[in-house]
């Protein structure tokens, strides 16, 4: 696959993007780095890497890239299963939304679901309220991993830490509390990647 020298460039920025912080860069913030004048440049290029099959792009979505990965299977509509408190753990309420579910974001081959956001005990994670956060269910985590817990059907976003006997859900604001547990929680997904919509 030949690809321009500056389609190679946007396609690395894309990548290394993701890999640190899970959340793809929209036009604007490739306009700047990249120190383009107009934003229809980035839109030529983004066009011209779907082309080739290595993003996919959803003009409905303000971070609608997709990474998509060689002869991977292209991404499929899911519903926003609903709203999930990241505050104190209550119950999740339904909402009726679909968005463009990237595979990449299934990370261990499990399936797939989003929700959105609500409160900001993790926004130093930079999870904001009305994020849509993308969780692969897996019923179980590693230590500092941001999960979806659930206990007697009240569930939140927090990051997870099992201590002995005693699960700590870990709010990113300092101006918060964590939740404590004796035992354990039931671990609904783990939080791969988010989209933020304006």
């Amino acid at each position: 696959m030949h690809l321009t020298e500056i389609q190679k460039k946007i396609y690395a920025y894309l990548c290394e993007k993701w890999k640190k912080t899970g959340v793809m860069p929209n036009t604007v913030e490739i306009q700047k780095f990249f120190g383009y004048n107009a934003n229809s440049t980035v839109i030529q290029h983004l066009k011209a890497l779907q082309k080739k099959g290595l993003i996919e792009v959803d003009s409905h979505q303000r971070r609608g890239i997709v990474l998509l990965e060689p002869k991977a299977s292209p991404p499929t509509r899911i519903e926003v299963l609903g709203v999930v408190h990241a505050g104190p753990m209550i119950e999740t309420y339904e909402m009726q939304e679909e968005i463009l579910f990237p595979q990449i974001f299934l990370r261990h081959g499990g399936e797939g679901f989003a929700l959105s956001v609500k409160g900001e005990s993790m926004i130093g994670a930079g999870i904001m309220p009305g994020d849509i956060v993308f969780i692969e269910r897996i019923p179980t985590a590693r230590n500092g991993q941001i999960v979806v817990a659930s206990l007697e059907g009240r569930m939140t976003l927090k990051r997870y830490f099992r201590e002995g006997n005693m699960t700590r859900l870990q709010p990113e604001n300092p101006e918060m509390e964590p939740i404590l547990i004796e035992g354990g929680v039931e671990i609904i997904g783990v939080m791969t990647g988010l989209l933020r919509k304006v």
